[in-house]
C-alpha cells in the first residue's frame, strides 16, 4: 500500500487541510498506520514555517479500500 493511497483514503474520512504541504505515513504494526500531516505556519508577516497540522492513528481494512481512524 502506498503512502499516497493511504492519504487519499484518509481524506475520504476527513476534510483535506487547506494548507497541506506534505504528509508522512508510518506502518506501526500489522495494518495500523500513523499519518502525520504538515502545513504552512505564518510566523510573522515575512516568515513562514512548516508545522504538524494533524496526526491520525488509523487501521486499513483487509482489502485495502477503507481506512478507519482510531485516534
Amino acid at each position: 500500500m502506498t503512502d499516497k493511497k493511504i492519504c487519499r483514503l484518509l481524506f475520504k474520512e476527513i476534510e483535506e487541510p487547506l494548507h497541506l504541504l506534505c504528509y508522512k505515513v508510518t506502518n506501526v504494526y500489522d495494518n495500523k498506520y500513523r499519518i502525520n500531516l504538515y502545513g504552512k505556519k505564518h510566523i510573522d508577516e515575512t516568515l513562514e514555517g512548516i508545522r504538524m497540522i494533524g496526526s491520525y492513528f488509523a487501521a486499513l481494512s483487509e482489502d485495502g479500500n477503507k481506512l478507519t481512524i482510531l485516534s
